[in-house]
């Protein structure tokens, strides 16, 4: 993958830039402030954006992307749209590469001409405070759902989120790249594919808000080091400030840590493997279970997967709520001195 960093002049001063993408989320009200956070985050390392958008007809593209040079960003498009079949994608042909990301196997993607690659993502399941394992077997699922539901050529790239427990994020991209490069081969499915994370939001909390800063790091580790492609990470709070933070993060994790040049560098870890291994077999038979009830297509198979994800979500509140499960700034070590913060 190209990067802005990855230039003589920077090799000369600073080595090798990582293979991975850096990704800044931005979330503007209008074109004008999302114009200066996308300008922002370029200045301070970013090479791809990722937008989220749910106006997608009235968006003022030329405004947004002003004094942008788009041939050197990849674009990530999370639409919180119904119909993306009024998308005008015309211009979109002007950036490197345009990912197009879906939180639903359900909702389809438009039948007209989509520049750039299609993303599945288990974002939803994330949210509902769903465990990895169901975040797994609902890739798999949703990817067969989206071949058995187009005509059309379907070779998507993968959209996840990273935790603050490093071995366990670890494990379960690895997992991931394992199971799903299976079911690719008896799939048929021969292009290649790209690995997207970002640090999830489940884990950002609005007191002390500086352990989040910490929680990001941690999440660009365990992703590099599992193999992703494109790394997101959230700022610590909604300031930009703390997205310069975030982003030169990326940066001392590639270029004075080394990560991102070795492939697969957690290989031979007994305990990486064993967790690897344990979350593949889970994630496996949670993914033919659901088939066995009909797939994400038919209610069965959804309902099945719902009532894991919400049981899944009701042990997880419990297990912090009895202090089971330790989470610094919430269930431990909370400070009173640490303000509040406005959360991104």
């Amino acid at each position: 993958l190209t990067s802005l960093l990855n230039t003589e002049v920077f090799e000369q001063r600073l080595g090798h830039a990582p293979v991975w993408d850096v990704r800044a989320p931005i979330e503007a009200v209008d074109a004008t402030t999302g114009n200066q956070q996308i300008l922002h985050a370029l200045a301070h390392g970013a090479n791809a954006l990722e937008l989220r958008l749910s106006e997608v007809i009235s968006c003022d593209w030329d405004t947004l992307f002003e004094n942008v040079e788009r041939g050197m960003v990849r674009l990530v498009l999370l639409l919180d749209c119904d119909h993306l079949n009024q998308f005008d994608v015309s211009h979109l042909d002007t950036f490197e590469r345009v990912y197009w990301v879906t939180d639903s196997a359900t909702r389809s993607f438009p039948s007209t001409d989509v520049a750039g690659q299609r993303v599945l993502s288990s974002l939803e399941i994330t949210d509902a405070g769903g465990h990895s394992a169901e975040e797994l077997a609902y890739i798999l699922a949703a990817t067969l759902t989206q071949v058995r539901g187009t005509k059309e050529p379907f070779n998507p790239s993968l959209y996840v989120t990273t935790g603050s427990m490093l071995f366990a994020t670890i494990a379960k991209l690895r997992a991931l790249r394992r199971l799903f490069g299976y079911l690719r081969h008896t799939l048929n499915l021969t292009e290649s594919w790209e690995l997207l994370t970002l640090s999830s939001p489940r884990e950002w909390t609005q007191d002390a808000p500086w352990n989040n800063q910490l929680r990001g790091t941690a999440s660009i580790m365990g992703a590099s080091i599992g193999g992703a492609t494109s790394i997101g990470i959230l700022p610590a709070t909604a300031t930009l400030d703390a997205q310069r933070v975030a982003l030169t993060a990326h940066s001392v994790a590639g270029l004075e840590s080394d990560l991102g040049h070795v492939d697969d560098p957690a290989r031979g870890s007994y305990l990486i493997e064993s967790l690897t291994e344990t979350l593949a077999q889970t994630a496996w038979k949670l993914f033919q279970d659901i088939e066995s009830r009909g797939g994400l297509e038919h209610g069965n198979g959804r309902a099945f997967l719902d009532a894991a994800v919400n049981e899944s979500a009701q042990r997880r509140q419990k297990a912090l709520a009895t202090r089971k499960r330790s989470y610094v700034g919430v269930s431990e070590f909370p400070s009173s001195e640490d303000a509040p913060a406005e959360m991104p």
